[in-house]
């Protein structure tokens, strides 16, 4: 439940989604390193896939490629050693993913496209 994933996402270091792609299945967008970065968590995640729009390097976290568990070790020790990633990075990157500012991002998009004249 609820409860559960937040106690695991309080006492992790960092957060890992390093999914692989496998031929046309590949992580969307990774909204659970969104759900990390709230609890103040830097993120570790694969390249090539949706996962690159839910991290900003050295921002909230870092990408790493796939199938390259060397690459995810390095940037684990990364965060871990050097600590640079701080919590307020973390929370100024995940608030851009509000959904009354996605939403008005969508609205604007669509209404540049005539797509949708009036709210």
């Amino acid at each position: 439940d609820d409860l559960d994933l937040a106690f695991f996402y309080q006492i992790c270091d960092v957060f890992l989604l390093n999914s692989t792609n496998d031929g046309i299945n590949f992580e969307g967008f990774g909204l659970v390193i969104l759900e990390a970065n709230q609890f103040g968590k830097p993120a570790v995640g694969s390249r090539d896939c949706g996962i690159e729009d839910a991290i900003e390097e050295g921002v909230n976290g870092y990408l790493t490629e796939q199938r390259n568990p060397a690459d995810i070790r390095a940037k684990v020790d990364k965060i871990l050693s050097s600590r640079h990633i701080t919590e307020e990075s973390i929370h100024s990157f995940y608030t851009k993913f509000d959904w009354d500012k996605t939403v008005k991002k969508f609205i604007e998009e669509y209404r540049k496209k005539c797509i949708i004249k009036t709210c």
